[in-house]
């Protein structure tokens, strides 16, 4: 009886997600749908952009990044979306110890950043100081803290 249970708590501890994971694909899954709905709503900003060139703060070289953007807003829309549906199946994958997981999370979020500046030059990552930040750490972030949790992954 003594070894049953002793075999169940085993069996659960293993199985049991550990929290940094779990915080890191509940927020993944979270930034994902918020990146992917931010995106579809770009169409409605590009057919806005002579309203908005005229907001205060709209520096020129904001308004030039917007322009490549709406230029090229099918292949961004697809990019990014593509990227955060690499996200939430990497975070899934994940959830479930899979190392593989983790290569499809890398793929989704790398894989737009560079076709962003590729596409829409480095001016739609640096727009300013705080735009450039924002995107790099973001970008950076989360995979240097999925990396910390590979020795979790075991398939």
């Amino acid at each position: 009886m003594e070894e049953n249970k002793n075999l169940l708590e085993k069996y659960q501890q293993d199985t049991k997600l550990p929290q940094m994971l779990n915080v890191l694909t509940i927020l993944t899954f979270i930034g994902s749908g918020f990146g992917a709905l931010g995106i579809l709503a770009m169409p409605i900003t590009c057919k806005m952009m002579d309203k908005l060139q005229d907001q205060p703060g709209m520096t020129e070289k904001a308004i030039d990044a917007m322009n490549k953007m709406c230029a090229n807003i099918g292949l961004t829309l697809a990019y990014t979306i593509i990227g955060a549906l690499l996200c939430i199946i990497g975070a899934v994958q994940m959830r479930k110890r899979k190392k593989m997981g983790f290569v499809f999370y890398l793929a989704g979020t790398f894989i737009p950043f560079i076709l962003n500046i590729i596409l829409n030059g480095m001016e739609s990552v640096t727009i300013d100081t705080k735009t450039m930040v924002i995107s790099v750490l973001g970008t950076l972030l989360f995979p240097i803290l999925y990396a910390t949790q590979l020795k979790e992954l075991t398939k």
